[in-house]
């Protein structure tokens, strides 16, 4: 007849248990590690959205519109309340463009009146002349681009509006 020793059966289970919490926590950290990258993907992919949002918010906004008030152009940057560059839809207005290129030596301000929040931004139009407003992007930001085709001084230009974000 065959007898236990307590002593084996106990070392046993010990090495039992160890081995089951070794793959329990192997098991439980690569579900952590899984859910961690798929919450940072589902917000990264939310940020770009709000991005394209806020993007195509202002560019509509800039080659659609003439702006609040329709001279805004001629007033101090106080009394702006909507920057926008058109004559009529898609038309760009030379005074306005000229005025919106010079607002943007106040970046912030320009900022504010676009409604970008925390992003930061880059107009340019491709034309008759080649017009340029805010900051260019670094290599290392996070951005999105929208383009529009506009007629400015008769001919077909593109406005290209790139929202960037560096953090």
């Amino acid at each position: 007849m065959k007898t236990f020793d307590l002593n084996e059966s106990g070392q046993t289970i010990l090495v039992d248990l160890t081995f089951a919490l070794l793959i329990f926590l192997l098991v439980f950290n690569s579900i952590n590690a899984a859910y961690i990258s798929s919450v940072a993907s589902v917000k990264e992919r939310s940020r770009l959205n709000e991005m394209q949002l806020k993007a195509t918010q202002a560019i509509e906004s800039l080659v659609s519109f003439e702006g609040t008030p329709s001279n805004w152009e001629e007033l101090p940057l106080q009394q702006v309340q909507e920057i926008g560059l058109a004559d009529e839809s898609k038309t760009i207005n030379e005074a306005k463009l000229n005025a919106f290129k010079n607002l943007s030596a106040d970046y912030n301000s320009t900022k504010v009146l676009l409604n970008l929040g925390l992003f930061d931004y880059f107009f340019s139009l491709k034309g008759a002349d080649d017009v340029n407003a805010g900051l260019p992007a670094t290599t290392n930001a996070t951005q999105v681009q929208v383009k529009r085709i506009v007629t400015y001084k008769g001919e077909e230009a593109i406005v290209e509006f790139t929202l960037y974000s560096l953090s």
